[in-house]
């Protein structure tokens, strides 16, 4: 997107809050209720500003989320938070922006994403977008090459695991998250006649997410909690909390508890898992499986996850590993995976005059790229120089001479040619998933689609 010098905006787009900031910061400036509600006459209240107005009672005529389980579906709500954020909160002028990185879920589609270019070139006019996946982000941010992403989001769960830092195609999403522990939540203090506390749509915001951090935790059956606790609101108001509010994230392992025929987040994992051909690769991800969002920050969420995903396993298979990715940050972990990714001179995206010339075309094959591959081919960058060290103090060890098995190993001669300028036309963006030299990037955009030769040494 920029050089390691530039402040790139880096937009998390969740369904809960949308979390943005500058790049090369470890965690983002502001996190924003992804809420936008209408007031007389013509008031706009974003985020934060709606929950202020809701407890100074101004009159609310229209309340819209603009991310519903994990997708976009108010388009004019989305660009008010993109606005918001930009302007208001980071104090840039949109189209002064030269660059902007956005994390999107895996329910956004590429007709999403081509609505996202849009958007950000024709309505906001920053200079360059580029859009990632969540779930790789939070896999580049834990800097573990092969390894699975369990993402317990608000709208939803999703997995995304890579062999080496490529992507594998097991990616897979369940509409099971925080929402539903909170409509779960909501429904108990109904039966406690407490309904009304609940009922305004910015309880949601404050109340409920206030309570699920203090007093929420994920348990097996034998040790839930029989009795009841005693909790004070935020709102000052004293309340009995039933054991079954207590464990409420619990229905996450066991959507039963809430009456739903889902498929809990170890089944979304464990499938996947299954998913994939190699034994060997199996029991990588069983070792290295890195959990983020809200709902997952719950006391016990790990350990029991841990201890699900280990009964499934044969006896005296593989250790399971569960890894609370980002410690205290859990929350920020796609975001800071994000800051890492927009800081570095290999991340490019798609720049306002490219999407003015080519249109949506550019938008989709520009898009495919993930971050896990350029990310984590810095990691295999690391594993080789490694290697490499590894042969050299082979070699310097008295007996066999083994120099010349070391030239037939890095020996340019043994590498591929490089291809010809006409080969060079043939190539589409989406085969570039190493580093490559932004110019060289940056005129193969222009030149590929037009069909002309490419000078070697832009090559």
């Amino acid at each position: 997107c920029a050089g390691p010098t530039a402040a790139v905006p880096v937009i998390d787009n969740g369904s809960f809050e949308c979390r943005i900031g500058r790049a090369g910061q470890g965690y983002p400036d502001y996190a924003i209720p992804q809420v936008v509600a209408e007031g007389a006459p013509k008031a706009k209240y974003i985020g934060d500003a709606y929950i202020g107005a809701v407890k100074r009672r101004m009159p609310i005529s229209a309340t819209r989320q603009p991310i519903r389980r994990g997708a976009v579906n108010d388009w004019d709500a989305m660009e008010a938070m993109w606005r918001f954020g930009l302007e208001d909160k980071l104090g840039l002028a949109a189209e002064d922006t030269p660059a902007v990185l956005l994390l999107d879920s895996l329910q956004q589609g590429p007709s999403d994403r081509e609505i996202t270019a849009e958007i950000m070139f024709e309505h906001l006019g920053v200079g360059a977008l580029r859009c990632e996946l969540q779930t790789a982000a939070a896999l580049y941010q834990s800097q573990r090459p092969t390894a699975i992403v369990l993402d317990v989001g608000y709208g939803g769960s999703r997995v995304f695991a890579t062999q080496d830092g490529l992507p594998l195609p097991v990616s897979d999403t369940i509409a099971l998250g925080g929402q539903d522990v909170d409509d779960f939540i909501g429904r108990q203090f109904g039966e406690l006649g407490l309904s009304s506390l609940v009922a305004r749509q910015c309880a949601r915001f404050d109340l409920l997410t206030q309570l699920k951090s203090d007093c929420c935790i994920a348990t097996w059956d034998c040790h839930r909690p029989t009795a009841a606790k005693p909790y004070q609101m935020m709102n000052g108001l004293s309340v009995m909390l039933e054991p079954s509010i207590l464990t409420a994230p619990d229905l996450l392992f066991d959507p039963k508890i809430a009456n739903l025929t889902k498929r809990s987040v170890v089944d979304l994992l464990m499938d996947a898992v299954d998913r994939v051909e190699s034994p060997s690769v199996r029991d990588l991800l069983l070792q290295n499986i890195i959990v983020t969002g809200g709902v997952s920050c719950a006391p016990g969420f790990c350990e029991r996850l841990a201890a699900e995903c280990q009964s499934r396993v044969e006896h005296g298979g593989v250790q399971v590993g569960v890894h609370a990715a980002g410690g205290s940050h859990q929350l920020a972990v796609p975001w800071m995976g994000g800051s890492i990714v927009a800081n570095s001179p290999a991340c490019v995206g798609v720049s306002k005059l490219g999407y003015e010339e080519y249109g949506s075309r550019i938008v989709r094959e520009s898009f495919d790229w993930t971050s896990a591959e350029m990310a984590c081919s810095d990691l295999r960058s690391r594993r080789e120089a490694r290697e490499e060290d590894l042969h050299r103090a082979v070699r310097d060890m008295p007996g066999q001479d083994n120099r010349t098995d070391l030239r037939q190993v890095f020996d340019d001669s043994t590498r591929p040619p490089r291809p010809s300028a006409d080969q060079l036309l043939a190539l589409s963006l989406i085969h570039i998933s190493e580093p490559t030299r932004l110019l060289s990037i940056s005129y193969a955009v222009f030149c590929l689609k037009k069909k002309k030769k490419i000078p070697m040494q832009a090559y």
